[in-house]
């Protein structure tokens, strides 16, 4: 549909008939703007695209430190499927013979805090092995 404009919008039409005697007379309604819902689904669409296609592993946590999804590549990269670390802390991967709590400290803090935590990190594999992270 085209706006007085020229631009495009979305609309959802929500229509009853109006009948006299099983007879159809009319409708009635309304339309109502949905564009800046659309857009929103669509940039959503491409995000999900990038993230479940991408390489490196995507790791989203609530500000519990709770693990909320991961992307598929946590398999290549550490061994586990990641309905195994859902609703995990991040932690546990960190989990392993040479963790340094003060690291596992700042990560959780971050997460609570919402702010962006980068670095090199030592994560361990499913089977134990150490891997080095950026």
């Amino acid at each position: 549909m085209s706006r007085a404009d020229g631009s495009q919008c979305w609309l959802q039409l929500d229509a009853k008939p109006v009948l006299l005697k099983d007879h159809l007379l009319a409708f009635y309604g309304t339309l109502r703007d949905i564009t800046e819902q659309k857009e929103s689904e669509y940039e959503l669409a491409k995000l999900a695209q990038v993230s479940t296609n991408i390489s490196d592993v995507v790791y989203i946590t609530n500000t519990q430190a709770e693990t909320q999804w991961i992307n598929e590549s946590i398999t290549r990269m550490f061994g586990y499927r990641s309905k195994e670390l859902l609703q995990q802390s991040p932690t546990y991967l960190l989990s392993g013979p040479e963790t340094e709590q003060a690291e596992i400290d700042r990560l959780i803090e971050a997460c609570r805090l919402q702010r962006k935590k980068s670095g090199i990190l030592r994560l361990y594999h499913k089977d134990g092995k150490g891997v080095w992270v950026e």
